[in-house]
């Protein structure tokens, strides 16, 4: 499909908190860098690159730049690719977000230029968006993976020292436990683990990619704060939220992992918006009396688990973030096992292919046991939504005793081939609901609201 879209109006594709195998057929694993989100544009004009929610981030990165503008002026067509921006140390090795939240939100030329030389940073790429004139989104990851070694592998450098500022992320197929052991030995957040034959989804968070972590980390939503304590100024702790269903859930609170300059900035921050009344839906448990927020600032915390009342245990606080927005963020913890009946995916088949349903193969496998079990249910979509499918076993086509269920498994089977090519077309739908020698009718489109 051609590509048509603008890079500052895509969002990139997001990872499930679904649990994964450690080693299984069919499956990438990939270390899970800790630092900012980024999309990058390599094209005649120059480089750009932004943030998950579309800020630029070309021009407080000026080095990471530099080294791509030198790339790109040896590529013959323009890509997109996906990446993520990380701190290093002197030796080159990737550090964690309490690094890098040193270089967010720096607007100076002198103060960038002093965070270049304090908190060096690089950039590690994992997929391809856009090759040439070419959407590759609409392919499954093996090729995305393979355009991008072959269009950029000779272009970045080999070493992964403080020289190197472009990287290809490393990747290990269908056994992670080499990794996985790394990553417990050096400490590092966890893995990402993808389905190889999954489309890439931009903005949606689905179980194509999951994330199997090693230290409990996420963002937060600040919806207020407490009095400082003893020496303490400004504030004693943060009141923490996430977002579910519109409305914004206490999550506990965070009163360690500040120094005095962090302080200073978030007592500024704090003072434009002050409000009368609690953001939280739910009830706020504090030793302290609260003082509330406009919530619109989003900061990195991480902890030893959630309890059973829903609250953070033990939270450090390591940084804002201005790379999410406050409405994104939602609890990063796998599902209640009480999730309500009318929200859970088909179960009757095997609970694993229920959770891996990312690709064609696992939407044929479910609605292939559903219709064997005769029964009516919701399956698991690769983008993360669920659907409601009924009367499988009915027949749509006598003469062969064709039935629905064969036709949504024959959908799903040539969607990756038939989808890019219908996208952004019209189409006429011709329902035939009791069979294809019964009567069949043009459903008309739906009405679109007026605002107001």
């Amino acid at each position: 499909m051609k590509w048509r879209e603008k890079i500052e109006r895509i969002r990139p594709m997001l990872a499930s908190t679904d649990e994964p195998p450690k080693a299984q057929k069919g499956l990438v694993y990939e270390p899970k860098y800790d630092g900012i989100r980024a999309l990058v544009e390599l094209a005649p004009s120059g480089v750009r690159f932004f943030s998950r929610n579309g800020n630029e981030k070309t021009d407080q990165f000026p080095a990471i730049a530099a080294a791509l503008e030198k790339i790109n002026a040896k590529l013959k067509a323009p890509l997109i690719v996906d990446g993520e921006i990380v701190a290093i140390d002197k030796s080159g090795k990737p550090l964690g977000f309490q690094q890098i939240q040193h270089r967010i939100g720096l607007t100076g030329a002198s103060e960038i230029a002093r965070a270049e030389r304090d908190w060096p940073a690089a950039i590690v790429l994992f997929d391809l968006l856009r090759d040439g004139d070419e959407d590759l989104r609409g392919k499954p990851l093996a090729l995305r993976r393979v355009a991008l070694h072959d269009r950029l592998a000779k272009l970045v450098s080999k070493k992964q020292d403080v020289s190197a500022l472009v990287r290809l992320s490393e990747m290990h197929l269908d056994d992670g436990r080499p990794m996985l052991a790394r990553a417990e030995k050096e400490g590092w957040e966890g893995l990402i683990v993808k389905d190889s034959g999954s489309l890439y989804h931009s903005g949606r968070r689905t179980p194509a990619w999951r994330k199997l972590k090693l230290l409990k980390m996420q963002e937060f939503v600040i919806g207020g704060w407490t009095a400082p304590q003893g020496s303490r100024s400004h504030f004693g702790s943060l009141l923490l939220g996430y977002y579910q269903d519109g409305a914004l859930v206490f999550a506990g609170s965070v009163g360690t992992g500040f120094n005095q300059k962090e302080l200073e900035k978030l007592g500024a921050l704090f003072a434009k918006r002050a409000s009368v009344s609690s953001p939280f839906s739910t009830p706020v448990v504090s030793n302290e009396k609260p003082h509330w927020l406009r919530p619109d600032l989003v900061c990195q915390v991480k902890f030893i688990e959630w309890t059973d009342e829903g609250l953070l245990r033990q939270p450090v606080y390591l940084g804002l973030r201005d790379d999410k927005s406050a409405k994104e963020v939602v609890a990063d913890k796998p599902a209640s096992k009480e999730t309500p009946k009318s929200s859970r995916p088909w179960r009757g088949a095997k609970p694993q292919r229920a959770a891996h349903a990312a690709g064609s193969d696992g939407l044929v496998e479910q609605l292939r046991e559903m219709e064997k079990a005769k029964r009516d249910g919701e399956i698991l979509l690769p983008n993360g939504d669920t659907l409601r499918v009924t009367n499988l076993a009915k027949i749509l086509w006598p003469a062969i005793k064709g039935t629905k269920g064969e036709l949504l498994r024959y959908y799903a089977t040539v969607a990756p081939m038939i989808l890019p090519a219908v996208d952004d077309r019209p189409l006429v739908m011709k329902r035939s609901p009791n069979g294809v020698d019964k009567p069949f009718f043009y459903p008309r489109p739906a009405k679109t609201p007026r605002n107001g």
